[in-house]
């Protein structure tokens, strides 16, 4: 099987509420970012400064690249080239290249990846031999100076750009360095094999202890690393010491934005090496997983660190952004449709409800059932009391600097190559002009969905081209010029298309319920989720509007439930309408049910939060509900308890 090849970025143009999004992230977080949050500024030391010189600058180019060059925008390119004419004249024979002052190599992974995308998109005749000379230095260094902390932790996250490089240069430094790194990483395959920690985090340390730790090394942490200085690399039995310590590992593998990047390790490394059974392992490890810290949003609880499945656990931006391209990533090597449809339900859901509809802010973690995201105390385990205000950089920097990716990483990962055939495995709308085997090729796919219930594949021009397309287990239909075609629902169809051709993929368009891990229900229509939105009110706490921190705060009754029948909610009304300027806009949705529903006399508010759902409801007045698009909510209840029309 081979491995997929993403297109040049240029080759790919997003259409419909794709583009929208996309343009609305170039307007609002992305594109203006460094003047609102200092470590991204011109002062960052990636670009030269004296500020922030490890992981901020990396992160935020390795989502800035794919949009610039999928948008064609030229102010957001012109950033680009400022980042990589820094980064690609900064080789040095300390760090290999970057700040002389950061010697970790984590911030380089990401860095890499960056570059390579840089390249895609370009063809920059400097990145390959750049970043060969820079596996050549590591391969020198790394047994004197092993991965320490964060880069054993997630030591193959480089394993995109190596490979490309392996490509085009088959130097053979590369798969050393790959099995060196993977020696010198946790071992992830074990970690999915076995998994261990199916408690929450306070079961194996206490929250008030762990908190008072970070509030007295983060300081002293943020004074190294803004420090002028260059630190002394620390030798390979000090970093085997730091490493292997009971607490570092505790810490590093409940953490949840480790997990949700390790999840790519074992297969890529396995397909690497032709071991496809990495992908079984990895799929058990997910079940694991979301057995014991899994939510309807398809991600486990990330408050930074693992606990358990309360509906109003937070998940980590940061984790969402990072376990979609770890599945874009396992999809591309394995054609697996299971990473498929979790990537398509990671950016339909999770990733979008966390910022504002405009990308002007975002939240450090969201809560499935968040009734309020303010400032007052929640259960989570390791945040600050902004951790669910919506804001430039509210908790922690790090999601500021990360959350660019997710879109344009999707929308780049909706066709790949093998050379001869084109593979279409995610859906959404965009436009397609490239070349394969020498012959052009113009395809659109142009419903909105997953707002439309279809996938339409129009073809400009194509002369007997092989062309495979997902068909995902809620296919009710495929046709071809109008005519039903023979499919395998959960499986792939090929065709040979030519110009005038229309290809339909026509989906379920019923709501469905799933079960949770706590006992409770949600609501879905094939990769959409939905919630109940709750009326919510905005409160500015600080900032420079439209890039201001914020609350969102109500005072609507959220303890309802859909009565569910053979598995499915009764809907009494449907409304649709087109995707507005705003696809995930929170007050006009594109789509709305309203539901039967009952009220749930004994769910409760604990902690500022909604309690689980309680596994014995007491139900009393029926109510019509509505439920919309998760993405399309700031307050919302998407996991109920679960309530059975009994008669019949």
């Amino acid at each position: 099987m081979a491995i997929l090849k993403k297109l040049p970025q240029k080759d790919i143009k997003p259409v419909g509420w794709l583009k929208k999004q996309l343009v609305l992230q170039a307007q609002g977080l992305t594109g203006n970012i460094e003047k609102h949050f200092s470590d991204l500024s011109a002062d960052n030391a990636w670009l030269g400064g004296k500020g922030e010189a490890w992981e901020r600058g990396p992160y935020y180019l390795d989502g800035l690249v794919p949009l610039a060059f999928l948008l064609n925008d030229k102010e957001l390119t012109k950033k680009v080239y400022t980042w990589m004419d820094a980064i690609l004249g900064s080789k040095n024979d300390s760090t290999g290249f970057g700040p002389l002052r950061s010697v970790d190599y984590w911030p380089r992974m990401v860095a890499q990846k960056a570059l390579i995308s840089f390249y895609r998109a370009t063809g920059d005749g400097r990145v390959i031999p750049f970043l060969l000379d820079y596996y050549r230095f590591v391969l020198k260094k790394i047994d004197e100076y092993p991965p320490y902390f964060w880069a054993s932790a997630r030591a193959l996250e480089g394993m995109e750009a190596m490979l490309e490089v392996y490509d085009a240069t088959a130097d053979s430094v590369i798969p050393e360095l790959i099995e060196k790194l993977k020696r010198y990483g946790y071992d992830w395959s074990d970690y999915f094999k076995n998994f261990k920690y199916k408690k929450p985090m306070s079961a194996y340390t206490s929250r008030a202890i762990f908190k008072l730790g970070k509030v007295i090394a983060e300081p002293i942490d943020r004074r190294v690393r803004m420090s002028q200085r260059i630190p002394a690399a620390k030798n390979k039995k000090q970093v085997a010491a730091f490493n292997n310590n009971k607490f570092v590992k505790l810490t590093m593998l409940t953490h949840g934005v480790n997990i949700a990047m390790a999840y790519k390790y074992p297969v890529v490394y396995g397909v690497f090496k032709n071991d496809f059974s990495a992908v079984d392992t990895v799929k058990k490890g997910f079940e694991s997983v979301m057995r014991n810290h899994g939510l309807a949003i398809g991600l486990h609880s990330s408050d930074e660190h693992l606990m358990g499945c309360d509906a109003s656990g937070g998940t980590e931006l940061c984790a969402v952004a990072e376990q979609s391209y770890s599945f874009e990533e396992s999809l591309r090597f394995t054609q697996d449709n299971f990473f498929a449809d979790m990537t398509e339900y990671y950016i339909f859901n999770a990733f979008p409800a966390t910022f504002t509809q405009d990308m002007t802010a975002h939240q450090y973690v969201q809560q499935p059932n968040q009734i309020a995201a303010d400032r007052k105390p929640r259960q989570f385990f390791d945040t600050n009391k902004e951790a669910n205000i919506f804001g430039v950089a509210p908790n922690f920097g790090c999601c500021a600097a990360n959350m660019h990716q997710g879109f344009p990483k999707f929308a780049e990962n909706l066709v790949y190559t093998d050379g001869e055939k084109l593979y279409f495995l995610l859906f959404s709308p965009f436009e397609l002009n490239t070349v394969v085997g020498g012959k052009k090729v113009s395809i659109t796919q142009s419903a909105d969905y997953p707002f439309e219930n279809k996938a339409v594949f129009e073809v400009a021009e194509a002369e007997n081209q092989p062309v495979v397309f997902r068909t995902p287990s809620f296919t009710q239909k495929v046709l071809l010029n109008g005519q039903e075609t023979p499919f395998e629902r959960g499986g792939q169809k090929t065709l040979a298309v030519n110009s005038g051709d229309k290809i339909e993929l026509v989906f379920d368009d019923s709501l469905t319920s799933q079960s949770n891990a706590d006992g409770s229900v949600s609501i879905r229509r094939n990769n959409l989720l939905f919630a109940m939105p709750l009326d919510f009110e905005e409160r500015y706490v600080r900032g420079e509007r439209p890039f201001h921190y914020r609350e969102f705060t109500g005072d609507s009754p959220f303890a309802f439930a859909p009565v569910l029948k053979d598995g499915s909610p009764e809907i009494i009304d449907t409304k649709a309408q087109a995707v507005g300027e705003m696809p995930f806009d929170r007050q006009n949705f594109a789509l709305e049910y309203i539901v039967r529903a009952k009220r749930v006399d004994n769910w409760k508010k604990s902690y500022n939060s909604a309690k689980s759902p309680p596994m014995l409801p007491k139900v009393s007045d029926d109510v019509n509900m509505p439920l919309v698009p998760y993405g399309n909510t700031y307050l919302r209840i998407a996991q109920f308890p679960r309530i059975e029309d009994k008669n019949d």
